[in-house]
């Protein structure tokens, strides 16, 4: 299957070209991206850019590496460069990513649940998603994000709004 990917990153602080530039070289170098693949047929790298605090990342692959494989690798690879070091389950963190939604797409494997499995029980992942998509559907709950909002009981969960200068 042979598919195309289209995605920002954010971080907490300006992000410097030289540093990405570097982790790209790096995940191609390793091939990270096509592990299990034949030369030329893993996913890829086609073009990535910064601006300020956002990465954007545009991944292709040839047929030999599932969208979510190659999403998932380098979430990974990211977390391990910006210097995650998982020691137990719950641990505290330096960065935690998660892929919350993959299109309409189902995945139920041992390392990679998507929809994001408590998605909807957190207040700090409803809010935001509300301001990018408020007609996404879930796609195993079957309901819009701003209904998964609406219906949020847990009072004691705040999110704060942060204002950039």
């Amino acid at each position: 299957m042979k598919f195309k990917l289209s995605g920002y990153l954010t971080a907490t602080k300006k992000v410097e070209d030289s540093w990405v530039e570097e982790i790209i070289g790096n995940l191609k170098k390793e091939r990270i991206l096509e592990r299990g693949a034949p030369e030329g047929e893993g996913a890829k790298i086609e073009e990535w850019k910064t601006r300020e605090d956002k990465i954007h990342i545009n991944i292709s692959s040839g047929r030999y590496v599932r969208p979510h494989d190659a999403v998932f690798r380098l979430r990974n690879y990211l977390a391990r460069e910006m210097g995650r070091k998982r020691k137990k389950k719950w641990d505290s963190r330096i960065i935690d990513l998660d892929l919350l939604l993959f299109g309409e797409d189902i995945i139920d494997e041992k390392d990679l649940k998507v929809p994001h499995p408590m998605m909807h029980l957190r207040r700090f992942v409803l809010v935001p998603m509300v301001t990018l998509a408020p007609d996404l559907v879930h796609p195993v709950l079957g309901r819009t994000i701003a209904n998964l909002l609406e219906d949020f009981s847990d009072e004691s969960q705040t999110v704060l709004s942060l204002q950039v200068a």
